[in-house]
Order: structure tokens, then sequence, then C-alpha cells
């Protein structure tokens, strides 16, 4: 943003939605606010680590069940209103979609690294993604401007917060032009596509350490294992030590091309119904 842009953006006012949204900084909110997405509102301080998942895992938190789409979605950050409109935007789309009962598989990537996915979850990311609006909305270029509108924008009022700066956060200390403008250089949509596909990337790590933590997986040299059904921990590792690793890169790398193709007949059919439901 360019300081002749500066009285433009000043101009702007919050729409008579976004000045109805109630928001007070409590000590709370602050707190997190100035941690730099550094405490999550619900598992607290995060601690960066050497190894996987790269983040120490706080077993002290009771994680939600992987199938729990709902309760997972609101530790990504979204409200109990938004995650009823993108559930429902999943099934109009995907409406013969069938993922795992348990919420969880696992898959092995071309670069020879199996992991644990939630293939459900991952796709009501990326719908909340999607639902994002990056064009109507209109906001103040202020920082309680910039919360109102993550919250308007589905967020739950702990998450908003990262939307904007605390006039405590040491950031403002040490560069008061990045509070007084270099923030709003970027917009509220990709401010929360920043920290969420975060913490997204964050849960779902952790709850494939819930599940090692329950005997249902486990962690080595090529990713994540799930222990299958009738397996103990040994008897898995050794199926493990017997694959053909180069055989799998293969596999997966056709399965990848073939899941991207998929994938963009899937967009395609998604601006479809956008443009059809902005016709209507």
């Amino acid at each position: 943003m360019s300081a002749e842009g500066l009285p433009e953006i000043e101009s702007v006012q919050n729409s008579e939605e976004i000045n109805a949204i109630y928001f007070e900084w409590t000590p709370e909110l602050v707190r997190l606010a100035t941690s730099r997405c550094q405490i999550h509102p619900f598992w607290g301080p995060l601690t960066p680590a050497q190894e996987w998942p790269y983040y120490i895992y706080p077993s002290h938190v009771a994680f939600p069940d992987p199938a729990d789409t709902h309760e997972c979605l609101k530790w990504v950050g979204l409200s109990d209103e938004k995650i009823i409109q993108v559930e429902s935007r999943f099934n109009e789309i995907y409406p013969d979609f069938q993922g795992p009962s348990c919420g969880y598989e696992e898959k092995f990537s071309s670069r020879g690294v199996n992991s644990v996915i939630l293939p459900v979850l991952e796709k009501m990311v990326q719908e909340h993604y999607s639902m994002l609006d990056h064009l109507t909305s209109e906001c103040e270029y202020t920082h309680e401007g910039y919360i109102k509108n993550g919250i308007q924008q589905g967020l739950s009022p702990e998450f908003a917060v990262f939307c904007g700066m605390h006039k405590d956060d040491p950031r403002c200390v040490d560069d008061p032009s990045l509070f007084e403008k270099d923030w709003f250089d970027t917009s509220v949509p990709e401010i929360i596509t920043y920290f969420t596909t975060s913490f997204w990337h964050l849960l779902r790590e952790f709850l494939t350490c819930k599940l090692i933590n329950e005997g249902k997986a486990w962690s080595g040299d090529h990713g994540q294992w799930l222990i299958h059904e009738g397996e103990n921990l040994i008897e898995s590792k050794a199926r493990v030590a017997g694959l053909d690793l180069k055989q799998l890169c293969e596999r997966a790398f056709k399965e990848e091309k073939e899941r991207g193709n998929r994938e963009t007949r899937e967009r395609d059919r998604q601006i479809d119904l956008e443009v059809a439901e902005a016709g209507g």
C-alpha cells in the first residue's frame, strides 16, 4: 500500500453488518493476538520441535475424534454457524463422497512418505477457503475492522483476533508503520487463509499423534503408518518393512496424477455451481 493510497483506504467504512458485530478486547484475546499465532485458543502455546510433527504434541489436550468434523473445524477456527454452512456446501458439491467412517486413512506419496490423512475434513477445509468473500465484503482498514470482518467471514472471535493487531503487540513497538498501514497490504481473506492453513496442518499432525498414543498408528523412517485390523505394533512394522517402496512410489505418482485431473473436474463443477447461484 502506497502512502498516496492511504487517504482512500481510510475512507472505506464498515458495512452495517460488520458494525453490528460486537467485539471487545479482553486480556485473553490480547494474549492470543500478540502471540503471532504461537498460542492456539484451544491447545495453548505452541512449542517448536526438531522432529515430526515439528511442534511438541500437547498430550494434556483432549483432541476431538477425527470423525467429528464439526468439532475439528472449530479447532481450525470456524464458528458453529460457519461450520454448518461448510458442511451443507460439502454435501451439495460431493453428494456421493464416501470417506472412512473413522475419519482417517493413510496415503503413500510419490515422495516416498506415508501419512495419515483425513479426507472428508480436508475437503471441508478447502470448501471453507472457497467460501471466503474476496470481493464484496467491505470493512474499515483498521484492526478492529479487520477483526470484525474475520468474524463476519465465519471465524470465532478468539481466532478472528489474528486478523488484526493490538496496540501492545511487540511488532507495533518495533515497527509503528506495520500497525498504522502496512498490515493492511494484506486482505482479510488472505490472512484467514494463512493462519487457518497453519492450524489445520498442525491439527492433522496432532490428531495423528493422538492415534499413535492410542496404539492405532506409529511413526518411522518413511512417515506415519496405521496399524491394520488384527495387527499389533510389531506385526505392523514387519509388514511395512516388507513393502516395495519403489513400486509404491510409482503407483502413488499415477494416483496423484489421476487425482489432480479429478480435482480439476470438481473445481470446474464448483465454479459452474457458483455461477448458477450468482445468476439465480
